[in-house]
């Protein structure tokens, strides 16, 4: 509604004087110059320009109000896309409205402004004064009712602002009622004694009798007249509301381009909605004849031809038929191209397949080649470590030495561990050969002492062969230790060098496989080459300029919407299509050139732009070239990385001209009931007339029965509402009891939770009624603002109709001179 409010300030406006005037004079105002009794003509033709101004503002009013009141009919529409549909078309004829006021007010105010500078340029000052008090009462007069317009129209807003927050707060007062009697029924069991002092077997058996008394009133109600006559009284309602709708529509078919002709009125100061089975609700309203609409049609019957339009009808329903029938036609031509389109997927596939430096079958060659030299090299090494561990496993520690160490290491692979183990091995060998040299030295001192050696003498030569015999056996541990740790390095090493083997193994095999792939990715290549070549001239065929399908296009333009795995693409009439990936054929052997890069690697002119060909070829397709998102892939015909082709099939196009064949026939049928309508209301029009009106007055003598029977249902729906209460507050009180045998809550804690959950609840309330308050308090402001307006106006015009007899009176009196 903002939209159409702001309107009404444009388009609804007073017509206020012009002060400022053109420079040049119109030949009118050249003519009236000629006397000075022409001044009394400038006056006249001033007001009969403001008049006609008033005349254009009334009925711009009146178009925004018609707008207005079947937009608010259309907001009853049952689906969100007819509401959507009800916004556009108001927002159209509002700005058809304003266009066309905005233009009629400019001419108006072109002739008045003429009158105005004639009076200006050959008045007297005191008729300049007169005129300018008369001009200044105009404006003030005009700008006040300019806001009494759009007061008025806000007043619809206010009204449908309190029905709204009377139908919002009704509805949750209600519910925070419930919610307070059920919480109020929980503080009951919770503050009496004999259920917060029972011992646990008797809480249990009090909640399970709440609970049964639970259950035999929820069972009761589930059966019970109450229930059925809400439900009974509900259907009642709605059947008789539909059976009215039903009369409604089967009278109200009569279309034409001023629209229907019995509209209806809603009352929305009337607090008894009716709410329709999908819960939308809509107040009942009075039905009238829009006298706009009859006097539209009574005049579109006599002064139209409606045959023509029935000819018409005809007409487009056999071109509608025709085109079908010749799309028919060329199944053939499309079964031609979905075969093509197989090619081109085919070709597609193959290249992508090949479409990989490593997966050629000369590089997957060389690389196999390379990595059977790797495996040869790396089966050395390991052979190589493999021949020294065996030659180290095979040492015997007790009759090693230094110098066979030197032997052993002759010619030997090392890696940094093992030279750090074998290093270790040797200084400990000759650690070893040292404390023996030692030992034997101390051994042969102690043989020679002389029989008259000292005690201490013979101890000091028993502890020198004791010392050298600890350390041959610490070096014999050590040469032990070192040997075992070399061994075990070596082990690792022709462990980890086995493994690479096999890598280098598995690669070579893996580039073997791959001459295998290549040779068949490239034979597959090579063998959806053509039938693409193929392919391509076929859609170039079909769809080229000329053909008799393209002649069939460019008389029946088509487009839809196709969806792929990219997305979903605008397809239009045949447009060309570009393949910029196609491998060049320069000797025209159908087979894919085959060429070298600078390197001396093999290619196959997939990799090198300079052998890429662009192939251009028609066909229906998207327009836009498609970048996946996720690769970043830009593809510039329809073929989307591993997708199928975003063409249009012939059952989409057959359903799409099938859907023109209806559209036409159900036009025919409205162009026949049209004047089928029309004849009959122009034989008998009175009587038809008569009818109408008779229709319309019965359907409001409908209205309180329905009323009734809504008033009806909504004092059955509040006594089940009240037994369902009831039950609610049953089941609250069974819950409060099973809480205290179940969990033993804190009751204290429990109660002051309770009565927080109501003075919430309460709060709430208070809310909801101030909305309404507020709501009803802004209402009858703007009552009160229209009211001062409307007393405002009548003063104006008083102002104005004085200042007028005035002028009036001073120009009659200075032409009498």
């Amino acid at each position: 509604m903002k939209k159409l409010l702001s309107l009404v300030l444009i388009c609804a406006m007073g017509f206020g004087m012009i002060s400022c005037v053109e420079s040049e004079e119109s030949p009118s105002v050249t003519a009236i110059r000629n006397a000075k009794s022409e001044q009394l003509k400038a006056l006249t033709g001033l007001y009969n320009a403001q008049a006609e101004a008033a005349k254009i503002t009334a009925q711009a009013e009146a178009a925004l109000k018609a707008a207005e009141a079947a937009y608010k009919e259309a907001l009853t529409a049952q689906t969100e896309q007819e509401i959507e549909n009800a916004k556009a078309l108001l927002a159209a004829e509002i700005e058809k409205i304003k266009a066309e006021a905005e233009k009629a007010l400019w001419e108006a105010k072109k002739e008045a402004a003429e009158y105005e500078q004639y009076i200006f340029e050959n008045a007297n000052q005191r008729i300049q004064d007169l005129y300018l008090a008369y001009a200044n009462a105009m404006n003030e007069l005009s700008s006040t009712k300019n806001q009494l317009m759009n007061a008025k129209s806000n007043m619809t807003a206010l009204e449908a602002g309190v029905i709204d927050a009377k139908d919002n707060a009704a509805y949750y007062i209600g519910e925070q009622n419930r919610l307070i009697a059920g919480y109020e029924a929980q503080l009951e069991v919770l503050k009496d004694p004999k259920y917060t002092s029972a011992n646990r077997d008797s809480l249990w058996a009090m909640q399970g009798a709440l609970y049964k008394e639970y259950q035999l009133a929820y069972n009761y109600y589930q059966t019970s007249d109450v229930k059925k006559a809400a439900d009974d009284a509900y259907t009642a309602a709605v059947e008789a509301f539909e059976n009215m709708n039903d009369e409604l529509s089967e009278m109200n078919q009569v279309q034409y381009n001023g629209g229907r002709l019995i509209h209806w009125q809603f009352d929305y100061n009337n607090e008894n909605l009716w709410f329709s089975e999908n819960g939308v609700q809509t107040p009942l309203a009075t039905f009238y004849v829009n006298e706009t609409n009859l006097e539209a049609w009574k005049n579109y019957i006599v002064n139209s031809n409606l045959e023509d339009a029935v000819a018409t009808a005809t007409e487009n329903l056999a071109k509608a038929e025709a085109t079908l029938e010749a799309f028919k036609g060329f199944k053939a031509d499309f079964d031609k191209a979905v075969e093509a389109r197989a090619a081109l997927v085919a070709y597609d596939k193959a290249y992508a397949n090949y479409d990989a430096v490593s997966e050629t079958v000369e590089y997957a060659e060389e690389l196999a080649e390379r990595y059977a030299g790797y495996v040869k090299d790396q089966q050395e090494i390991v052979d190589k470590y493999s021949a020294q561990l065996k030659a180290l496993k095979k040492v015997d520690l007790s009759a090693f030495s230094s110098e066979d160490y030197g032997e052993l290491k002759d010619g030997w692979w090392y890696n940094s561990d093992l030279s750090i183990s074998m290093n270790a091995f040797r200084d400990n060998l000759l650690n070893l050969e040292a404390a023996k040299t030692t030992l034997k030295a101390a051994q042969d001192a102690q043989k020679a002492l002389a029989s008259t050696a000292t005690d201490a003498e013979k101890e000091a030569a028993q502890d020198a062969v004791d010392n050298a015999a600890e350390a041959v056996g610490e070096y014999t541990a050590a040469v032990k230790a070192a040997y075992d740790k070399a061994v075990y390095d070596l082990e690792v090493i022709v462990e980890n060098e086995t493994k690479y083997l096999a890598s280098r193994v598995k690669s070579k095999e893996n580039y073997e496989k791959k001459i295998v792939t290549a040779k068949e990715n490239k034979a597959a290549l090579i063998a959806a080459y053509a039938p693409a070549r193929a392919a391509m001239a076929t859609l170039d065929g079909l769809f080229k300029s000329g053909s008799d399908f393209r002649k069939f296009w460019s008389e029946n333009g088509f487009w839809c919407d196709v969806e792929t795995d990219g997305g979903t693409y605008s397809v239009y009439s045949p447009s060309f299509k570009d393949k910029y990936n196609f491998i060049s054929d320069y000797n025209n052997d159908n087979i894919p050139d085959v060429k070298v890069n600078a390197d001396g690697t093999v290619v196959d002119g997939l990799f090198d732009a300079n052998t890429q060909d662009y192939y251009y070829f028609y066909d229906l397709a998207p327009s836009a070239t498609y970048t996946n998102s996720s690769t970043g892939n830009t593809y510039k015909y329809y073929y989307y990385n591993g997708g199928d082709y975003a063409v249009v099939t012939y059952d989409q196009i057959y359903n799409h001209y099938a859907a023109e064949v209806a559209k036409a026939k159900d036009a025919l049928t409205i162009a026949n009931y049209n004047l089928s309508q029309a004849n009959e209301w122009n034989t008998n029009w009175d009587a038809k007339e008569a009818e109408l009106r008779e229709f319309v007055a019965g359907l409001n003598e409908q209205i309180p029965a329905i009323q009734a029977l809504v008033d009806a249902y909504y004092e059955a729906e509040e006594a089940r509402e009240a037994a369902e209460e009831e039950i609610e507050i049953l089941y609250n009180k069974y819950s409060a009891a099973y809480d205290l045998y179940r969990y033993g809550v804190d009751i204290d804690q429990q109660i002051r939770s309770l009565e927080d959950d109501i003075a919430g609840c309460k709060m709430t309330i208070a809310n909801y009624e101030k909305s309404i308050t507020d709501a009803e308090a802004q209402l009858e402001y703007g009552k009160e603002h229209i009211a001062n307006l409307e007393a405002q106006i009548e003063y104006l015009q008083q102002l104005v109709d004085s200042a007028k007899a005035a002028l009036d009176a001073a120009i009659s009196a200075q032409n009498a001179e």
